[in-house]
């Protein structure tokens, strides 16, 4: 027969899962909670007590367990040694690595004198943040609309959507209007901070207004403009849909420009 080396396990009704907490003991009077992490060494089986915050030793032949390392407490101290939900563990030579897996380090303890160190290699940094690939809001079947080519001036263009939506449907207010510019990394029209994100539009349920930030200085450039919206019928038959409109706009800075530009947008 197989049974456990410290705790219940022979309870009915299976109570022996639900019989944790945190208690030394020997055999069946002790209790760990949620032990994931264990090593054994020299008679001795070491055990992550993960959510006791703890690290246990148990005497193989008496079986009796006691708490070897930590305080029971959530932190990151290592006099005394806080730990938080440790996981892993292993031996070489006199030292036993703990992996202190909420707190993100890895820690070597003396064996004999439980010295604790966080370890730490030298020379080791942390690899490059993985660059983020932004969806696209456009289906290769939604319609490009080609602007005529617009004038412009002072700091940024405003722009204002009107909406015509279909007989009894509306503007869905619940739901954000999305804008997206894009335009060549290299252009020097339009602010480079404007370009590549995804932004909100102000919306009064009728029409929708932006902003597209200029650069003040004279030059051309070609932007594309994605605009992503909800429209809604209510009552019988009561649905909601989702719509983009793509415009590609030529931009030309030149004095006695537009600062305001009207568009339309058609499911």
């Amino acid at each position: 027969m197989v049974t456990t080396l410290v705790g219940p396990h022979d309870l009915p009704r299976g109570r022996s899962l639900f019989e944790f907490a945190d208690i030394d003991g020997v055999g069946d009077e002790a209790r760990l909670q949620h032990p994931i992490g264990l090593v054994y060494h020299n008679g001795t089986i070491f055990v992550a007590d993960t959510y006791n915050h703890k690290i246990k030793s148990i005497d193989v032949k008496t079986r009796e367990c006691t708490t070897w390392l930590g305080t029971g407490q959530r932190g990151t101290k290592l006099d005394p040694v806080e730990l938080s939900e440790p996981a892993g563990l292993a031996v070489a030579g006199d030292t036993l690595y703990v992996a202190d897996t909420n707190n993100h380090r890895v820690l070597t303890v003396d064996l004999k004198t439980k010295a604790t160190k966080e370890l730490t290699i030298e020379g080791l940094t942390p690899p490059a943040a993985p660059q983020i690939q932004e969806t696209s809001d456009v289906s290769d079947d939604t319609p490009l609309v080609e602007l005529g080519e617009t004038k412009v001036s002072g700091d940024k263009v405003d722009v204002t959507v009107a909406f015509e939506l279909p007989e009894d449907f509306k503007l869905n207010q619940l739901a954000p209007v999305g804008i997206r510019l894009t335009g060549d990394k290299d252009q020097q029209v339009v602010a480079p901070n404007a370009l590549g994100g995804k932004k909100r539009a102000t919306s009064d349920g009728k029409t929708a207004t932006f902003s597209i930030p200029l650069n003040g200085t004279a030059g051309s450039t070609t932007i594309e403009v994605v605009l992503t919206y909800q429209y809604c019928k209510d009552g019988k038959g009561g649905v909601c849909r989702f719509a983009t409109q793509r415009w590609t706009l030529p931009l030309v800075v030149a004095e006695g420009g537009a600062a305001t530009l009207n568009l339309t947008a058609k499911p």
